[in-house]
């Protein structure tokens, strides 16, 4: 699922537990609200925006069957703020960042 550019903000538990299965997100989001995909057991592929800076609780936990957190087109390393964003998620998922950024993204992720 794509939205349209002009959307800069995405709510909390917007698509919590729904079968959605591919999501890209507009570029000027800056921010992943917590609980958005939270449980979203049929989701494989999430395309982060350019402008991401915050990424909230619970934002992908329990999304067992993503294999693909992009966020190779992120300006900066945004901040996790909570350590559960990607709580239970698919040990074989990747999450894609830009190698310019792989230092920030240590620090900002611990």
């Amino acid at each position: 699922m794509t939205v349209p550019e002009s959307v800069t903000a995405i709510g909390s538990t917007t698509f919590n537990g729904t079968a959605i299965s591919e999501f890209t997100f507009p570029d000027k989001v800056e921010r992943i609200e917590d609980r958005i995909f939270l449980g979203c057991q049929k989701l494989v592929e999430v395309v982060m925006p350019s402008a991401c800076k915050h990424v909230e609780e619970f934002a992908f936990s329990n999304c067992t069957s993503c294999l693909v957190y992009d966020f190779s087109k992120c300006l900066t390393a945004p901040k996790l703020w909570d350590a559960n964003a990607f709580q239970s998620i698919n040990t074989e998922a990747k999450i894609l960042v830009p190698a310019s950024l792989y230092d920030e993204w240590i620090v900002a992720t611990n």
